[in-house]
């Protein structure tokens, strides 16, 4: 291989490092992004369990419970089970 070629070839690899590095840079960011979105998905999760844990306390829920399982059961009837 002559020197030309050897430098050439060093040069395209240099090349490809490079452009791995940035797209390995890209990634990273992307990953954070996604990370970030993740921990803010969880938190509002998180947040209406608590809301309907409070909702399934709350006396109304508890009053109301007869009539939601009549509703049920003429909703299983009417599907014929």
């Amino acid at each position: 291989m002559t020197e030309e070629a050897g430098t050439g070839e060093l040069r395209q690899a240099r090349l490809e490092i490079a452009r791995l590095r940035a797209e390995a840079a890209r990634l990273a960011r992307q990953a954070d992004d996604a990370k970030r979105l993740l921990r803010a998905e969880r938190a509002k999760s998180a947040k209406y369990a608590e809301q309907v844990r409070e909702l399934r306390r709350s006396s109304s829920w508890r009053l109301t419970k007869p009539v939601r399982a009549v509703k049920r059961r003429v909703a299983s009837l009417r599907r014929g089970r």
